[in-house]
């Protein structure tokens, strides 16, 4: 086929699509080069992170031409719906002449490659907290994590924060009966002194809180 203008490039047993002309370029400036399209779904599993999580997704490639292999890392096109494909090409648009490698056996070694670079290079990455054992669901931002570690901490410490509370509210009342009962009747003092020290308290719970949110986490990368 090479050397003459190709008609069209027909391939059995494949669906063919054409790309639509974006605005702008005069139809008889372009020319239609035959590429691979493949739509999968991308699964990443982890029994650690009790994950298993699905992606849909497409890649394009140009299609080989003679005894050269596919090159998936660079994308034929950059597809953001498939409604930029039409089922019919633009007449007015040629197509570009080619040896090109249209076999079922060079096809399926073309999807091989593809399997095999997915394998080996896509991660999923999720955000790990090691202190409560957290794992981030797949998309989810920093800061959303650090809130649910930081209700986890909240969750794990206030049984105790409220055993100690309690124990110092205890101890100031204590405190202001002993004052009563040597006849130290300064109630308003002793209130001040009481919201302050409580106050102080409070302020060292979150501080405490605010402690265990930002524990040290880590990125966990999660393969296909």
């Amino acid at each position: 086929m090479s050397g003459h203008k190709l008609d069209r490039l027909h391939i059995e047993g494949i669906t063919e699509s054409w790309l639509k002309p974006a605005d702008g370029p005069d139809a008889g400036t372009l020319i239609y080069r035959p590429a691979l399209l493949i739509e999968c779904g991308v699964n990443f599993r982890s029994l650690r992170a009790g994950l298993n999580h699905s992606e849909e997704r497409n890649y394009s490639a140009w299609l080989p031409e003679s005894d050269l292999a596919i090159n998936w890392d660079t994308p034929a096109a950059e597809f953001e719906e498939l409604s930029q494909l039409a089922s019919q090409p633009d007449p007015a648009i040629s197509y570009r002449p080619g040896n090109y490698l249209t076999t079922e056996a060079a096809l399926d070694q073309c999807v091989a490659d593809l399997t095999e670079k997915l394998v080996r290079a896509e991660r999923l990455t999720v955000y790990y907290n090691p202190v409560f054992g957290l794992f981030s669901d797949p998309g989810d931002l920093l800061e959303d994590f650090l809130t649910r570690v930081a209700d986890a901490a909240l969750g794990r410490i206030e049984p105790e924060m409220k055993r100690l509370r309690n124990r110092f509210e205890l101890q100031l009342e204590q405190m202001r009966e002993a004052q009563a009962s040597k006849g130290l009747f300064t109630e308003s003092l002793n209130l001040e002194s009481f919201i302050s020290n409580k106050l102080h308290f409070f302020e060292s719970e979150n501080r405490l809180a605010g402690m265990f949110s930002r524990a040290a986490f880590e990125r966990g990368i999660i393969q296909n």
